[in-house]
C-alpha cells in the first residue's frame, strides 16, 4: 500500500513538471510553394502574421503545394505538404505542444497578373469616422478580433468591400452613439463572413447594431456563415437599435439570420433574402418591430420557416398592417391587439399561434382582415391538430371591422370560455364575416357570448370538424348548425 502510495504521489510530480515545460512556440518558420520551378518563398511577416508570395504569370493558383516549417513540437493546419486553392487568402493554424494557436493569413500575388492577397489588417476599435475603401482584393480586410464603432464615430464602408473574420467568436458591433454607412451594388455588393477555408455556418459571431441613428443603412451587404453564437447570442445580424435593410442576403447562419429585441427595428425592410439558417429567417420580440417590413423578401431551405415573434402584446397607436410574407408569422405568446387604431392583415397572410395561446382583439380596435377568394387569410395552430389553440377572442365595437375570406382552424384547446373555439364574440362586439371557414375545433367553431349582444352581419360561412358543435349561444347553451 506504501508503495502504491509513493508511485502515485511520484507520477503527479512527474506530470506536474513536465505540464509546466509545455512549450508555447507557435511560429511559421519557412514557406515555400513547391510545385512550382524553381521553388517560390513566401515572406512571413511576424508582427501581422501574414506570408506573401508572388507566383510566374499564369500558374494555376487553385493548386499550390505548400511546404512549411514550424516551431519545435508544434503542428499546423493546413500541414506541410498540402495542396491549396490560392485563389483566396488561405488561413494557417499553428499550434503549440501548450494547445495555445497562432493564426496565419497567406496570400498569393500572380506576377503581372493582378493581386490576389495582401489584405490590409483592421484595427479593432474605430472612434473617429472612418470610410473602408475597396481594395480590388478578394478579401479587402481581415479582422483578428472583434470590430467596435465607438463614441459618435461613422463607420462608411464602400461598394465591393470584403472583410474576413479569422475566429468563430468574432464580432462587429455599432454602439449606442455610433454609426454605420454599408451601401454596396448589385454589381458590387459589401461581404462580411468567416475565414476563408471555414465555409461552415457559424464560422464567425455576428453584426450588431445598438443605436438608432437615421444615417444607419445598409444595401447590398451579404452577411455570409455568421450566428456562431459563443457569446451567448443567436443570430448573424442583431437589431437593438435601427437601421434600413434593402437587397440584403443572410446566408448560413448557424442560428437565426435577423434578431430584432428591445426597440430594435428596421424602418425599410425590403428585397432582402435569408437562407440556409439553423433557426428561423427573423426572430422579433414583438410584433411592431416589423411593422415596417415589405412583402417582396425571399426566405429559403431555413430549418423554422416563419417569422418568430416571441411577445404578441401590440398597443397600436397608428394604423398597422401585417403584410404579407412568403411565410408564416408564428406567435410564440399569442396576440393581443389594443389601441383606438385600426390593425389590418393582408390577404394571403398566414398566422400560426403556438399550443395553448390566445389571439384577443380589444374593443377599440378596427380589425381588418380582408382576403381574397384565391388568396385567404390563414389564423391556425403551429401543429396541425384539432384544440392546439384557444382561437380568436374578439371584443371590437367599431362597425367597420370585417373577416372576409379568412379560414380559422385548430383552436378550442380547452371547454373553458376563453378557448372552447375558433372565435368567440363578445357582447357589444360589431363585424362583418364573409366567406369564411371555421375548422377543426375540438369545441365550438363560433361561440356568441349571447344572440341579443352581438351585431353580426355575415353570408356564406361554413364549418367542418368542429367537435361540440358549430355554433354555440352561450348565455342560452344552445348549440347551432349554422350563424343566426
Amino acid at each position: 500500500m506504501k508503495k502504491s502510495v509513493q508511485f502515485v504521489v511520484l507520477t503527479a510530480i512527474i506530470l506536474f513538471f513536465t505540464s509546466c515545460f509545455f512549450s508555447s512556440e507557435k511560429q511559421i518558420m519557412s514557406f515555400s510553394i513547391t510545385n512550382i520551378n524553381p521553388a517560390v518563398v513566401g515572406t512571413i511577416n511576424e508582427v501581422d502574421k501574414t506570408i506573401a508570395a508572388t507566383v510566374p504569370a499564369g500558374t494555376d493558383v487553385s493548386a499550390l503545394t505548400v511546404v512549411l516549417t514550424v516551431s519545435p513540437d508544434a503542428t499546423v493546419t493546413p500541414a506541410s505538404g498540402s495542396v491549396c486553392d490560392f485563389t483566396n487568402p488561405v488561413y494557417f493554424t499553428v499550434t503549440a505542444q501548450d494547445k495555445s494557436q497562432q493564426i496565419y493569413v497567406a496570400t498569393v500575388t500572380v506576377s503581372g497578373g493582378g493581386t490576389i492577397g495582401n489584405p490590409t489588417m483592421l484595427d479593432g476599435y474605430m472612434d473617429q469616422n472612418t470610410t473602408l475603401p475597396d481594395l480590388g482584393l478578394v478579401i479587402d480586410y481581415i479582422a483578428e478580433d472583434d470590430i467596435k464603432i465607438t463614441g459618435n464615430a461613422l463607420l462608411t464602408v464602400e461598394p465591393g468591400v470584403t472583410i474576413a473574420f479569422t475566429r468563430n467568436s468574432n464580432r462587429f458591433i455599432v454602439e449606442e452613439n455610433a454609426g454605420i454607412h454599408m451601401v454596396g451594388t448589385a454589381d458590387k455588393p459589401i461581404i462580411i463572413q468567416g475565414p476563408i477555408n471555414n465555409n461552415n455556418p457559424g464560422s464567425w459571431d455576428d453584426f450588431q447594431i445598438n443605436s438608432v441613428r437615421n444615417d444607419n443603412r445598409l444595401e447590398y451587404v451579404y452577411f455570409i456563415n455568421g450566428g456562431a453564437t459563443s457569446t451567448g447570442n443567436n443570430g448573424c445580424v442583431l437589431i437593438y437599435g435601427k437601421t434600413t435593410m434593402k437587397n440584403c442576403i443572410i446566408d448560413g447562419s448557424l442560428g437565426y439570420g435577423i434578431e430584432l429585441w428591445y426597440n430594435g427595428f428596421i424602418t425599410e425592410f425590403e428585397n432582402n433574402t435569408i437562407k440556409n439558417c439553423d433557426k428561423a429567417p427573423i426572430v422579433t420580440e414583438g410584433a411592431s418591430n416589423i411593422q415596417y417590413f415589405l412583402s417582396n423578401n425571399t426566405y429559403i431551405a431555413n430549418d423554422d420557416e416563419y417569422i418568430h415573434i416571441v411577445y404578441g402584446r401590440l398597443t397600436i397607436e397608428d394604423d398597422f398592417t401585417l403584410v404579407k410574407q412568403s411565410i408564416p408569422y408564428y406567435f410564440e405568446n399569442g396576440l393581443e391587439i389594443f389601441g383606438t387604431k385600426s390593425f389590418t392583415i393582408d390577404a394571403g397572410t398566414v398566422l400560426l399561434f403556438n399550443s395553448n395561446k390566445l389571439f384577443s382583439i380589444s374593443e377599440d380596435i378596427t380589425f381588418i382582415a380582408k382576403g381574397t377568394e384565391l388568396d385567404h387569410i390563414v389564423f391556425k395552430g403551429e401543429d396541425s391538430e384539432a384544440g392546439y389553440w384557444n382561437g380568436i377572442m374578439y371584443e371590437s365595437n367599431r362597425t367597420s371591422s370585417i373577416m372576409e375570406y379568412c379560414d380559422v382552424t385548430d383552436g378550442g384547446y380547452s371547454d373553458s370560455w376563453t378557448d372552447n373555439h375558433d372565435l368567440y364574440l363578445r357582447n357589444n362586439s360589431k363585424i362583418v364575416i364573409n366567406n369564411c371557414t371555421f375548422n377543426n375545433s375540438n369545441y365550438y367553431g363560433i361561440v356568441l357570448e349571447s344572440e341579443e349582444g352581438v351585431t353580426l352581419t355575415h353570408s356564406n360561412v361554413s364549418f367542418s370538424n368542429c367537435i361540440a358543435g358549430n355554433v354555440l349561444i352561450e348565455d342560452t347553451e344552445v348549440v347551432l348548425t349554422n350563424l343566426p
